[in-house]
């Protein structure tokens, strides 16, 4: 009985995900695809950027793997388009959170150094233009990945 219900619960789950993908929007797909394939994978929810040094200390949920010192960054939007490049900095931190209802969660923490925003490179923009391209980048950043994934050809290329 119990093998019966597992079975079903499989195929069941299994048919539900193909529809799903089946009307799934293009963007969604690609998000999915950047979970399943990403050896590394972080949500981020703060920024705060560190002008003089160049780095950038991210704040969030790693999802998947780990980050390592000089390890290269791929900065996603919500959508899985690549926005800029980047390169791990330093150790993950993890630091708890309280919360209401005294729940705790586990952030994680890593500075960043961005050496890329769309085609330019910050080593070739002045300080204005860097603090601009920054502040629009940090508006739509959501995701960073290993930028060795083979996921996207496209963005090792850039």
């Amino acid at each position: 009985m119990f093998r019966f219900i597992k079975n079903f619960h499989e195929k069941t789950m299994e048919e539900y995900k193909k529809g799903l993908e089946e009307n799934m929007e293009p963007w969604k797909k690609k998000v999915m695809e950047i979970h399943d394939q990403a050896s590394y994978l972080f949500y981020v929810e703060e920024v705060a950027s560190k002008m003089p040094q160049g780095t950038s200390v991210i704040r969030g949920d790693r999802v998947k793997g780990n980050g390592r010192p000089y390890m290269a960054l791929s900065l996603l939007d919500g959508q899985g388009e690549e926005l800029a490049k980047g390169v791990f900095h330093s150790e993950m931190q993890e630091q708890e959170e309280r919360r209401k209802w005294f729940v705790v969660e586990q952030k994680q923490e890593f500075q960043m150094k961005i050496t890329q925003i769309g085609d330019q490179m910050v080593d070739e923009l002045d300080a204005r233009e860097y603090r601009n391209m920054l502040q629009e980048l940090l508006l739509d950043l959501s995701l960073i990945i290993n930028a060795d994934t083979e996921l996207f050809p496209d963005i090792n290329k850039k």
